[in-house]
């Protein structure tokens, strides 16, 4: 064993019984943000003081005497590193309409001298973190967009089905008494208006529904690749069946309703079928159609 290890028993400490470098005598350290006691009594004593000190300030400050005040004021208020800055986004006032006009704005306010170039590059982040949180909302609608439009589309197409099932209920009513040809081509449509109205049931129709899904659609019209919904698809060949039918016997059946209600009428019966816009005279119709308009 050495001489120095017999003389320094303690690895801790130096040959004169002092601390090495790097080791303190207290692990654990001093905690964070406590002060000494002579600090803790300044502190004291200045905040007391304080509005003594800022009236006397403010005196000696008019008197061109304020140098001797200086520590006790910038104890009592902090240094201000920023200010804030006046910055006109465009002429008019209204912003920039997109980043590269801002950073143009910024870039033009810094050569001027109406903000400093630490202030250009901070307006220049915030202005970029700003179209970049922009671009995330578009892309995010896009993405809804793109996600929705298929429901609200077929939603669509499945109230189509009822209402057009409702229209042709009212010509099975019309004029099914005098054509039995008319019933055999109405009745599966009806049943495809039924099945219609159960789905837009379970999916929870509502009148606020329709009302967004109509404004959606004025917006985003049903593109021509989108696949029609099964019971839309079913539904049409036997529409333009009945339709075709009408046609070809609209002024027989036309014809045959008016001789029918002629004579309830002539008997006092009450007329219990439902004048359908289909079967009204051209005149009216025309008139009818022009009111809506």
């Amino acid at each position: 064993m050495s001489d120095d290890e017999k003389e320094n028993p303690d690895p801790r400490r130096d040959g004169r019984g002092r601390y090495v470098k790097g080791v303190s005598g207290n692990l654990a350290g001093k905690p964070a943000g406590i002060l000494n006691e002579a600090t803790r009594i300044a502190a004291a004593l200045l905040t007391a003081r304080a509005p003594e000190l800022m009236i006397a300030a403010i005196d000696r400050a008019l008197a061109g005497r304020d140098a001797p005040l200086r520590y006790c004021l910038d104890r009592i208020i902090a240094p201000q590193r920023d200010q804030p800055v006046v910055f006109e986004t465009s002429p008019q006032g209204d912003g920039p309409r997109d980043l590269a006009g801002a950073m143009a704005l910024i870039a033009a306010a810094a050569a001027e001298g109406t903000i400093n170039p630490s202030q250009a590059a901070i307006l220049c982040r915030a202005f970029a973190d700003h179209a970049r949180g922009i671009e995330t909302q578009e892309r995010g609608k896009v993405q809804r967009l793109a996600a929705d439009a298929p429901a609200i589309w077929n939603r669509m197409q499945l109230r189509a089905c009822f209402a057009l099932a409702d229209g042709v209920r009212e010509i099975r009513d019309e004029a099914g008494e005098v054509d039995p040809r008319i019933p055999d081509l109405c009745t599966p449509i009806l049943r495809i208006g039924r099945v219609a109205l159960g789905q837009l049931a379970t999916l929870g129709d509502r009148a606020e529904l329709i009302l967004a899904d109509e404004a959606f659609l004025a917006d985003h019209p049903v593109p021509a690749d989108h696949p029609p919904h099964p019971l839309a698809a079913e539904m049409s060949p036997l529409w333009r069946k009945l339709e075709q039918y009408l046609d070809d016997h609209m002024h027989q059946l036309e014809q045959a309703i008016e001789e029918r209600f002629a004579a309830r009428e002539a008997a006092g019966e009450p007329d219990p079928i439902y004048r359908s816009w289909i079967f009204q005279p051209i005149e009216l119709r025309a008139a009818l159609y022009g009111r809506s308009t």
